[in-house]
C-alpha cells in the first residue's frame, strides 16, 4: 500500500533468492507458492495428491513412519504416500484411533483410500508399524491382504 517493494529477486552464489518483504495475503494469491516452487524447480511429490496438506516422516529410534494430513472437505480420498520405506506395515490413525490394517509399501505409494467424515477431526496422523513388530493377535481382526498375496 505504501508503494514499497513487495518482493525482490537477488543473485546468490550459483542461485537466486526470492525475498517477500512482508506477509502476503495468500487469500488473494491462489497458486502463488506453487508457481514459486515451479520456478525454483522444487520436486513436489504431493502435487497430484488429493490431500496436499500432508507431511511424511520417519522416526528412526522407534522404527515408525508417520503421515500427518489435514483435510477440511469431507469425502473419500486416495492419498499416495511416496516417502514410505520398503516393507509391510500395520497402520492406525492415532487421532481417531481407527485401525486400517496391514499394507505393503507398493500399495501405500500407489495410494491408500482414506475417509474424512463431517463433524470429525480434519487431522489424521497415520502411524505405520513394521509388520515384524506386530505380534498381537488382535491385528488379525483388520485388513490383512498381505498374507493372502504370498
Amino acid at each position: 500500500p505504501d508503494g514499497g517493494t513487495a518482493l525482490s529477486l537477488h543473485k546468490f552464489g550459483k542461485g537466486e533468492v526470492l525475498v517477500l518483504w512482508g506477509t502476503p495475503d495468500y487469500t488473494k494469491m491462489a497458486g502463488f507458492m506453487q508457481k514459486v516452487a515451479d520456478w525454483a524447480a522444487v520436486a513436489n511429490t504431493r502435487r497430484d495428491n488429493p490431500v496436499p496438506l500432508t507431511l511424511e516422516g520417519q522416526h528412526e529410534k522407534l522404527n515408525r513412519h508417520y503421515a500427518i494430513m489435514y483435510q477440511d472437505v469431507p469425502g473419500v480420498y486416495r492419498q499416495k504416500l511416496p516417502g514410505v520405506p520398503d516393507g509391510e506395515f500395520f497402520i492406525d490413525d492415532i487421532v481417531s484411533e481407527q485401525r486400517l490394517g496391514l499394507y505393503r509399501d507398493r500399495e501405500l505409494r500407489e495410494g491408500v483410500e482414506l475417509t474424512w467424515i463431517s463433524g470429525m477431526s480434519p487431522l489424521k496422523i497415520l502411524r505405520m508399524i513394521p509388520r515384524g513388530e506386530m505380534n498381537s493377535m488382535w491385528t488379525e481382526k483388520y485388513r490383512n491382504t498381505v498374507s493372502s498375496e504370498k
